[in-house]
């Protein structure tokens, strides 16, 4: 609803809406009506010069941040992995300091926006390495290269975390920040080369990050992030190989006390993904070769 006010401020009968996008039907592919509420986004976004009321200015802002959170964390795969899943990341979803123009910023996001922004570029460079095998240590040491520069903010997020003070308030935010760095981390070390589940040193490495971000959970789904928290979730879950590990993150997301269908439904996709007997179904890359094989389209919300 708040796209059709927005569209009606405007009073432009050239602007058409696709009404399953703002009634909230999902009876299709949740990823055909944000491909169709992205062209709405962008004009509204070009014209938003014409808001000139304070009320108008930070619903558009607010809409804006609720679109581009619905973006980033449905992209839980490499891009472009499944035409049908498939979001374009324009460019302010990898800057969204932006939003603050509109007076409303950080009603989604709750300070942890520069954190999303790394999803679309991880994403990107994932997405040309579906080609590459896991060879263990025969591992071609240039693709290192390839993460560098994430890895060097990856880890500057870490010290951020690290370096919060230990109110309440800031403990849960700094908790949350190392939950989804290790999420990040996750994604960058799984997908570039695709992780193999035979791959036995590149997965004792990542084991310790694992664990810390499993022991971060229980306090993560308790806290005020616990509804922004679905991406990192879903990446850590896709990566376990430790049966006590992967009960504890489908408990956590069949009975979510916000009793949310689509978190148990990730649920569901994640102990499809470690039932395969396939190799490869192991990290984000595997996510996508199972929704593939499956003919899924699971959607965050």
């Amino acid at each position: 609803m708040s796209l059709l006010t927005l569209n009606r401020a405007f009073d432009d009968p050239n602007i058409l809406l696709e009404p399953l996008v703002i009634s909230g039907n999902l009876g299709g592919s949740p990823f055909s009506h944000l491909r169709a509420g992205r062209h709405l986004i962008l004009h509204l976004r070009r014209n938003s010069n014409r808001f000139t009321l304070t009320g108008e200015r930070k619903l558009l802002g607010f809409v804006s941040e609720v679109y581009s959170y619905i973006v980033l964390s449905n992209s839980i795969t490499p891009s472009d992995m499944d035409c049908n899943r498939t979001v374009v990341h324009d460019p302010f979803l990898r800057s969204l300091d932006d939003l603050r123009e509109f007076g409303a910023f950080g009603v989604m996001f709750n300070g942890v926006h520069k954190l999303f922004e790394l999803i679309p570029h991880l994403s990107r460079l994932a997405r040309n390495q579906g080609s590459q095998l896991s060879m263990g240590d025969n591992l071609d040491q240039n693709i290192y290269g390839t993460y560098h520069q994430p890895m060097i903010r990856i880890d500057y997020l870490g010290t951020l975390a690290r370096e919060q003070p230990e109110t309440k308030m800031l403990s849960a935010h700094s908790t949350f920040l190392d939950f989804f760095r290790i999420a990040l981390l996750a994604f960058l070390e799984t997908t570039i080369p695709p992780i193999s589940r035979n791959d036995s040193m590149r997965l004792h490495h990542l084991q310790p990050y694992l664990d810390l971000a499993l022991s971060h959970l229980p306090r993560v789904v308790l806290s005020t992030y616990s509804c922004i928290s679905m991406w990192p979730i879903m990446v850590i879950g896709s990566c376990l190989v430790k049966d006590e590990q992967r009960e504890l993150i489908t408990n956590i997301l069949s009975n979510n006390h916000y009793l949310m269908r689509n978190t148990a439904q990730g649920s569901d996709l994640l102990r499809l993904l470690w039932n395969d007997p396939d190799e490869y179904f192991i990290g984000p890359h595997g996510l996508g070769l199972l929704m593939q094989k499956r003919g899924l389209n699971y959607g965050v919300i």
